[in-house]
């Protein structure tokens, strides 16, 4: 009997494959891909084996076939046999054209087979080729694998088609890819009814028309919770986009679809059944280049996951997009109950929206209409036309949010923060109010113009809290902000970097959140007990704060108020201090102090190290030890200290 000889080959195969992969044997260019090939077929053989068994008594075609498949799989055995005893490359070199040729007559045999009306004997077939990134084609005889149930071929993206008969595989539970091209077309899905889990149909621009893909009947294909279509990035003939459009609408999918992706679709519009969806959780529109609206997908009640990148015609985001009609209609429904757009968002990324003008958020906050309740992570990156910033600060359950590349918002303001300018100015809030209240996490990055950027600390009392829970901070290439923001009032943040601001030439005590006649810090931290006064703690959690790349940057001071100067603490935890590339700076602040042994990294300073010379910048505070001690060991004129015990580090690159 040919199966236990071929089954055995086959497991040497790929045995070998694996191995060798796993040695890091580079083989000669193309045998790897042979060796594939040979298991490829073999695989297809194997599935006929029994039926062919069987056959050879009554037929002498079969028996010879037979006979001719032992004789390449016993050449098969010996070339293995000779590679695994001496697996070098030279060897396989020597051996690539003899794999080659086994290939060719094996491909014969293969061929053969369809001659004698051999059956697959293997009715619970799995056939698994993924990441197999250089496989091509598949065998012809996988069509005639009746019983196969399981057609696996991710990443396999050197696949340009599936063979002829793939549509006779009526058994298939999974198909992981479909791949529309000449001689395939969506029609072979049609009978595939019993597919399940998840499907990439690929090709799309090579559908001809609106009824084939309304013959592929994907409603009726309820296995499927997982769905990509792929239009590619072929180039259409102008008018083609309406037959797009009309394939898109005929390929609707049942209404229990978890997740849809879809790349490249060269359409105007989205088609209407997207809002439709009961169940869905992640929804990907990718390089939809001339679709010039989105639909209401607020209205999704499951949606978890929304990443829109490359809608480059795309001009605002709007109510509609949130799926409310009309915002006075809304904030009116009191007797309907509440309106929640987006009410299991967890996380959105826009990307690539390059004519991106307005994105509007309701201002007014409202128990009545609540936007993304549960959003956690919010990346906005490359929309160069939008002009601001919606009013995000509605985002109450926001732990990381990106912005990069939004190289047209000039100010960052009050508004961001959904706060009036009347709740600053007059106090005007009946209750506490927290902006931000989760957000862990903030990075702003190349956002070139931008040229003022507010943090409306101003209010007199407690009422308003501004990211009290935010650890990490990053400002980047903002090559016009001339003033930093009071980010000295951020409580919790335990990580600072700041680069790139090119027209910055000075930090101030405004920095550190620290004014003269600062009130708020009287009304809080500095309030009365007990007759005394209670510290000044600025950034009390810091622990790595970097400054790179500040080419402009000449002064940084850093007065506390006189009446505070015995009993302040600034970045009394910080354990990491890095100045990269300020060359024109001078000095830093004498008075900055860690309880922490701190390790320092200067380099690219040049007037900074020349007035250094040995002595470490941030000085370690003992406890216990009051302000004025320790200013009784510098000179405010040449900032040189004296030597103190330290346990930290002190790195300086000239």
């Amino acid at each position: 009997m040919a199966a236990p000889v071929v089954s055995m080959v086959l497991n040497q195969l790929g045995t070998f494959l694996r191995e060798e992969i796993h040695k890091e044997v580079i083989m000669v260019l193309g045998v790897k891909e042979e060796i594939e090939k040979l298991e490829l077929t073999l695989t297809a053989i194997q599935a006929v084996l029994h039926d062919a068994d069987k056959k050879q008594v009554q037929d002498q075609r079969v028996k010879v076939w037979l006979e001719r498949l032992k004789k390449v799989v016993y050449e098969i055995e010996d070339i293995l046999d000779k590679w695994n005893t001496k697996i070098i490359q030279s060897k396989i070199r020597t051996q690539s054209k003899d794999t080659k040729g086994i290939r060719e007559k094996l491909d014969s045999i293969d061929r053969d087979k369809n001659n004698y009306g051999l059956a697959s004997g293997m009715p619970t077939e799995t056939l698994k080729l993924n990441r197999c990134k250089e496989l091509r084609k598949l065998p012809a005889s996988i069509g005639n694998m009746i019983s196969l149930r399981h057609l696996e071929i991710y990443d396999t993206k050197s696949l340009r088609s599936l063979p002829e008969g793939i549509e006779r595989l009526a058994s298939l539970r999974s198909l992981s890819k479909f791949i529309v091209s000449e001689g395939r077309n969506l029609g072979d899905l049609k009978g595939l009814n019993l597919i399940q889990g998840r499907i990439e149909i690929s090709g799309l621009r090579r559908v001809k028309s609106v009824n084939e893909a309304k013959e592929v009947h994907l409603a009726n294909k309820r296995g499927i919770h997982a769905l990509a279509l792929d239009f590619g990035s072929n180039v259409i003939t102008e008018g083609d986009e309406e037959r797009m459009e009309g394939v898109l609408e005929g390929l609707q999918p049942h209404t229990n679809l978890e997740e849809l992706k879809i790349n490249g679709y060269p359409g105007f519009k989205l088609p209407s059944w997207m809002i439709l969806f009961s169940k869905l959780r992640t929804l990907e529109l990718m390089d939809l280049s001339q679709c010039t609206t989105l639909p209401s997908l607020g209205r999704l009640p499951l949606l978890e996951v929304l990443k829109i990148g490359g809608m480059k015609s795309v001009r605002r985001l709007g109510l509609d997009f949130l799926g409310i009609s009309d915002i006075e209609d809304a904030t009116t429904s009191i007797g309907r109950g509440q309106l929640i757009a987006f009410p299991s968002l967890v996380e959105l990324e826009l990307h690539g929206m390059s004519e991106l003008e307005e994105w509007v958020l309701p201002f007014e906050r409202s128990d009545i209409l609540q936007i993304m309740p549960r959003l956690r992570k919010l990346y906005i990156s490359n929309a160069p036309n939008l002009k601001a910033l919606p009013a995000l600060g509605i985002l109450e359950s926001l732990e990381e949010l990106y912005i990069s590349l939004l190289i047209s918002v000039k100010r960052i303001g009050p508004e961001f923060f959904v706060i009036s300018e009347d709740v600053i100015s007059r106090c005007i809030c009946s209750e506490k109010l927290v902006v931000f209240p989760n957000l862990i996490q903030l990075e702003l990055n190349l956002m070139w113009k931008l040229k003022e950027w507010v943090l409306p600390f101003e209010r007199s009392d407690d009422t308003l809290q501004i990211m009290p829970r935010l650890r990490k901070l990053t400002i980047g290439r903002a090559y016009k902000l001339k003033v930093l923001p009071a980010l000295g009032r951020l409580e919790s943040l335990e990580e600072l970097t700041i680069s790139g601001l090119h027209s910055l030439k000075r930090i101030g005590p405004e920095f550190f959140g620290i004014l003269e006649d600062d009130d708020v810090m009287k009304g809080t931290s500095g309030s009365s007990r007990g007759g005394g006064s209670l510290p000044i703690i600025v950034l009390p959690k810091l622990k790595k704060l970097q400054f790179f790349d500040m080419e402009e940057w000449e002064e940084w001071e850093m007065m506390m108020p006189s009446w505070r100067e015995d009993i302040s603490f600034v970045m009394p935890c910080l354990k990491e201090f890095e100045l990269w590339l300020c060359k024109k700076l001078k000095v830093v602040p004498h008075n900055i102090f860690s309880y922490q042994p701190v390790k320092e990294r200067i380099e690219g300073c040049p007037q900074l190290n020349q007035r250094l010379r040995r002595n470490q910048i941030i000085r370690r505070r003992e406890v216990g030890e009051s302000y004025n001690r320790r200013m009784d060991y510098f000179d405010d004129d040449d900032f040189t200290a004296q030597p103190t015990p330290l346990g930290g580090e002190l790195i300086i690159c000239l």
